[in-house]
């Protein structure tokens, strides 16, 4: 193929991928494409990656919450015990 046939089959493609996002955007932005895409994709995955989470998590919570009361706890402890001395 020549350099010119190579361009010219570049520039119809470039026009071609610029109207379909123009067209696309334009679709995307109405209110109601939105809702659509709310409800069926949005919501249904931040409920799935919620579940997960909670699900894969929450005894590393559980743990880092345990952890954190006992070290409360002896802090706790070794301050009465310190003004207990004085």
């Amino acid at each position: 193929m020549s350099e010119e046939k190579i361009t010219e089959k570049k520039s119809i493609m470039e026009k071609i991928a610029q109207k379909f996002i123009e067209r696309f955007t334009v679709e995307m932005n109405k209110d109601e494409n939105k809702e659509k895409i709310k409800a069926s994709i949005v919501e249904p995955m931040v409920k799935y990656v919620s579940r997960y989470i909670s699900q894969e998590f929450y005894p590393f919570l559980l743990s880092a919450l345990v952890i954190f009361v006992l070290t409360f706890l002896f802090a706790l402890i070794i301050m009465i015990i310190l003004i207990r001395k004085f």
